[in-house]
C-alpha cells in the first residue's frame, strides 16, 4: 500500500467520526407546574410516559420533578426505554438502577401535604435514532409516599401516562388527561457506525507497517 493511500485511510476515517458534542435537553416535557397532585410511582406501580428525539441522539440523562412524603428515605430510581407502549411482554431496548441526585425544593402540593423534589441523572450513553419513545421510571425507597408531578400546557407527542403494576407491567390506569414533568438530555448528531473506528485503526497499522518498511528495508543487513 502507497504512502497516498495510507494518509487516504486515515483521512477518510477521521472524517467519518463524528465530533463530541456537548449534553443539552432534547426533549422537554415540561417542569412543575403545581399546585397539583402526582402520580404515584413507588411500591407496585410503575408511571410510564413517551419522548420524540428529532434526530439521531445519544441519551446521558435526565431530569423530573416529584412531591414526595416528608418521611420518604430515598433508594433508587429503575429507569427503562422502550419502542413502544410496553405490555407484560415487552423488552426494554435499555434498562438501569440508577442513584439519581434528589434536591428539595419549595413548591407547594394540596394533594397529600407532600414536599417537592428535584431529581437528576447523567452518566448515560444510550444511542437511539429519531423516533418516539416510551419509558418506565419506577422509584424505590425504604419508607415514604413517591409520586411524579404533573405539568400543564405542555405539548406532548401523545397526551397522557400510564400507571403500570411493577411486577409484571400490566397497565393499572391511562391517565389521558396529565403530564408528567421531565427532561431528557443528550448529545445530537450521528451514531457512530463500528465500521468507522475499524477503518481508522486499519489505517493507522497500514501507515505503521509503511514507516517500519521505510526504515528497514526488505535484505537489509544489520
Amino acid at each position: 500500500m502507497t504512502r497516498n493511500a495510507v494518509t487516504t485511510l486515515v483521512l477518510s476515517a477521521i472524517v467519518l467520526s463524528p465530533v463530541a458534542a456537548a449534553a443539552q435537553v432534547v426533549f422537554d416535557n415540561g417542569g412543575y407546574s403545581g399546585p397539583q397532585g402526582g402520580a404515584f410511582n413507588a411500591g407496585w406501580l410503575t408511571m410510564v410516559e413517551d419522548f420524540t428525539l428529532t434526530a439521531d441522539t445519544t441519551v446521558t440523562g435526565l431530569t423530573w420533578a416529584q412531591h414526595d412524603s416528608a418521611d420518604s428515605v430515598y433508594t433508587n430510581t429503575v429507569f427503562r426505554v422502550y419502542g413502544a407502549l410496553p405490555t407484560s411482554s415487552s423488552t426494554p431496548l435499555f434498562s438501569t438502577t440508577l442513584v439519581a441526585t434528589r434536591t428539595a425544593n419549595s413548591t407547594p402540593l394540596s394533594l397529600f401535604g407532600l414536599q417537592g423534589f428535584d431529581y437528576s441523572y447523567d452518566g448515560l450513553a444510550w444511542h437511539l435514532p429519531a423516533g418516539t419513545y416510551y419509558f418506565s421510571l419506577h422509584m424505590v425507597g425504604s419508607s415514604g409516599l413517591f409520586t411524579w408531578d404533573q405539568t400543564l400546557g405542555t405539548a406532548q407527542t401523545i397526551p397522557g401516562r400510564w400507571q403500570y403494576e411493577t411486577a409484571t407491567m400490566t397497565p393499572v390506569s391511562a391517565l389521558a388527561n396529565e403530564n408528567s414533568a421531565f427532561r431528557i438530555n443528550g448529545t445530537v448528531g450521528v451514531v457512530p457506525e463500528p465500521e468507522t473506528g475499524l477503518l481508522l485503526f486499519a489505517g493507522v497499522v497500514a501507515l505503521a507497517a509503511l514507516r517500519h518498511r521505510r526504515r528497514f528495508p526488505a535484505g537489509a543487513c544489520f
